[in-house]
């Protein structure tokens, strides 16, 4: 493992911000905005929210942590008012912008939806990170890092789902959002850790420890439902060239399969479930694994609350150890794990796993925006009118209105894709404009304009059982103007 920590990676610009010490937990914002939901999209959403900034004005904070930012974090900087269309009621607004990961998608759909409903749909507020004079500087994330025992409860403004509101297989759904933005494709993939990455590459005839795109290893389909829906036990029930996968492993402690995947009310959960096994789509599909699985004939699985979990559990597999989960702990020999992650994650390789291929095709935007990778899905954002705080409404609602606006912008997304740790030695992770939301589609894809003809919303409304689909542009005018309107 290169270090210990694996962070949203921030430009180096911001970096720069934040060690100033812009906006530190002693002053006090003129709006404070509450996000709750997807942690898969975490890296992006942060981009897009600190392009809002003024130069030098950036703070970020963190919950101080294993892996710091994991369940909670946020973003203080003074907005540019001339990058929000229609401008704000208050000039140049220092703006607290609080982003809550911890369980989920459907936290980013029912707290939001549910909370002015009454009766039993009124959902009760949720636990956010305190910002205050406790949150230390650290000079190695460049953020500050706050006690992630004090919390404050409060009704979210917005949630982002990494799936439509109404997708989610454990009963979660929502159909109260007043407004539901399809904003834009995230692209997902499949996890190997490290010994798991080596063991395929050395059955498929490639260069054993190589992270280059040609030795990208490949598992298909069918061999990944195996495995989530628990078929495959042990390693050496899955067999190339006549042996066990097992036999190719370097290291291996235990032969166990692990799985390390998210809970029922992740969007990343929920994604996998519909787009890699078909469970909620089709009939008589296999639902994923429970957890704990069998730990003494396997699979092992593992209920992770956010992403920045799943990345410690693929490395306590790896290293041989003990990580915390939503059922307590569980402990591992060195062994083989799988997971499923969204491309904006460890494109730094800060943690010993790397993505793979799935059906012998590259998770790259690229692949997805022509076509050939499927594993992506419409995310949503979403919100519930009137706020609790009804006196910050307009400027408010500006703010989202724009991260919206730009997150369906394709010269916006090219620059959230540049994170870090969305680049990775394969190629462009991270997500797409939707040809859906008015961006037009080149001949030959460029990154500069990651936009999709491809859709997952044939109806109007995401639907990530279906498709993806070429989208019809004759009967499918740009929606985003639609979606902004009141």
């Amino acid at each position: 493992m290169k270090r210990k920590l694996a962070l949203w990676s921030l430009p180096c610009t911001l970096l720069l911000a934040a060690t100033a010490h812009a906006l530190p937990p002693t002053a006090t914002p003129d709006y404070e905005i509450w996000i709750s939901g997807a942690s898969a999209s975490d890296g992006f959403i942060g981009e897009l929210l600190t392009e809002l900034c003024v130069d030098g004005t950036l703070d970020t904070y963190f919950d101080d942590s294993s892996n710091p930012g994991r369940a909670q974090r946020a973003f203080f900087c003074t907005i540019d008012e001339t990058q929000i269309t229609g401008g704000l009621d208050v000039a140049q607004p220092d703006v607290l912008i609080h982003k809550r990961s911890a369980g989920g998608s459907a936290l980013g759909v029912r707290p939001v939806c549910d909370k002015l409903t009454g009766g039993a749909g009124n959902e009760d507020p949720i636990d956010f990170l305190q910002i205050d004079t406790d949150c230390v500087f650290d000079n190695g994330t460049g953020a500050y890092l706050c006690p992630p025992d004090q919390l404050v409860q409060v009704h979210p403004d917005a949630g982002v789902s990494d799936v439509g509101p109404g997708e989610f297989t454990d009963g979660l759904q929502s159909s109260n959002c007043d407004v539901t933005n399809s904003s834009f494709g995230l692209v997902f993939g499949i996890l190997a850790n490290l010994r798991l990455r080596d063991a395929l590459q050395s059955a498929q005839g490639l260069n054993v420890g190589s992270d280059a795109a040609a030795d990208v290893p490949s598992l298909s389909t069918s061999q990944i439902r195996s495995i989530l829906v628990g078929n495959v036990p042990t390693w050496d029930r899955l067999t190339f060239n006549g042996q066990g996968l097992n036999t190719y492993a370097q290291g291996l402690v235990s032969n166990t399969v692990n799985v390390c995947r998210r809970v029922p009310t992740s969007g990343t959960q929920t994604q996998s479930q519909l787009v890699l096994l078909g469970s909620g789509c089709i009939a008589g599909a296999l639902g994923p694994a429970g957890a704990p699985g069998n730990p003494f004939t396997g699979p092992v699985v593992v209920e992770n609350s956010g992403s920045g979990d799943v990345e410690l559990c693929m490395q306590a597999v790896e290293d041989g150890g003990t990580v915390d989960n939503v059922g307590g702990s569980t402990t591992f020999q060195p062994g083989m794990a799988i997971g499923v992650q969204s491309t904006e994650k460890n494109g730094d390789e800060a943690f010993d796993y790397r993505h793979i291929r799935i059906d012998g095709v590259l998770p790259t935007i690229n692949n997805a925006a022509k076509g050939l990778y499927q594993d992506w899905v419409v995310s949503t954002v979403q919100w519930k009118f009137p706020f609790v705080d009804d006196g910050n409404r307009d400027d408010i609602v500006a703010i989202l209105d724009q991260i919206v606006r730009d997150a369906a912008n394709p010269a916006a997304v090219a620059s959230a894709n540049t994170n870090a740790d969305f680049v990775h030695d394969w190629g462009q992770g991270g997500a797409l404009a939707l040809a859906e939301n008015g961006c037009s589609t080149d001949t030959t894809f460029d990154i500069g304009n990651p936009c999709t003809p491809y859709t997952r919303s044939p109806g109007g409304t995401p639907n990530n059982c279906t498709g993806p689909y070429l989208l019809d542009s004759e009967s499918s005018p740009s929606r985003i103007e639609q979606l902004l309107k009141r």
